[in-house]
């Protein structure tokens, strides 16, 4: 497998570097519960990727236009919140040697994430990894969330660099739709959802972990 040239590298968050989407994906059916409502695994599956007004879109369909999202929202973060504080928050395998391999080719490195950026930037602060990248967008900053192209098209200007000579990371279906939309070389790193023939026919290629994107990267150079 052989990668296009690229000049920067630009990682999804939730997925990619950090274990939050098992952790919500854990979550979320608890917390439907309490609002006497079923999350099921259709309903997780289209949440996955999502900003946050995406996100609110895909509730109240599936719910109703008089779910109380606000006080849905609240509770689902404070659950999120607890379970990570008990448990930490987890690096993804292979995020510090892939991290390494970028500042040892002098690539500059961004995060474009739907998450909302003031807590993108305190959950990256939070693991060590915040200073290794140049610029974090968050999904608050731009017009429309993925699988819109917006956040990286905003992510490739902030970088100046063009979006085709990008290389995007990302674990999700909308992430991948996202980023191949914003013309970027697009790697997939499944999570949460397994790749679809979709994602085989968008991705440049589809590896099991940043560890294994690594090796492949170094035996190109």
């Amino acid at each position: 497998m052989t990668f296009p040239p690229f000049q920067a590298v630009i990682f999804d968050m939730d997925g990619v570097l950090l274990d939050t989407e098992s952790v919500m994906q854990r979550v979320e059916p608890g917390a439907a519960r309490l609002f006497n409502v079923e999350m099921t695994q259709e309903i997780l599956h289209q949440l996955t990727g999502k900003s946050e007004k995406d996100v609110d879109v895909i509730l109240r369909t599936a719910f109703g236009l008089d779910f109380p999202l606000a006080d849905y929202r609240r509770e689902f973060w404070r659950l999120v919140e607890e379970t990570i504080e008990k448990e930490g928050l987890a690096l993804k395998p292979g995020v510090l040697e892939m991290l390494d391999w970028c500042d040892h080719a002098d690539l500059p490195m961004a995060v474009a994430t739907s998450t909302l950026h003031q807590k993108a930037e305190r959950q990256l602060r939070d693991v060590g990894i915040r200073k290794r990248f140049s610029i974090v967008v968050g999904g608050d900053q731009v017009k429309q969330g993925k699988p819109a192209p917006d956040i990286f098209l905003e992510t490739a200007r902030e970088l100046e660099v063009a979006p085709t000579a990008c290389l995007a990371l990302e674990d999700s279906h909308n992430g991948v739709r996202s980023a191949c939309a914003a013309g970027m070389v697009t790697v997939m790193i499944p999570d949460q959802l397994p790749p679809t023939p979709e994602m085989r026919e968008l991705a440049h290629a589809i590896v099991p972990s940043l560890h294994e994107l690594r090796i492949l990267l170094t035996k190109e150079n």
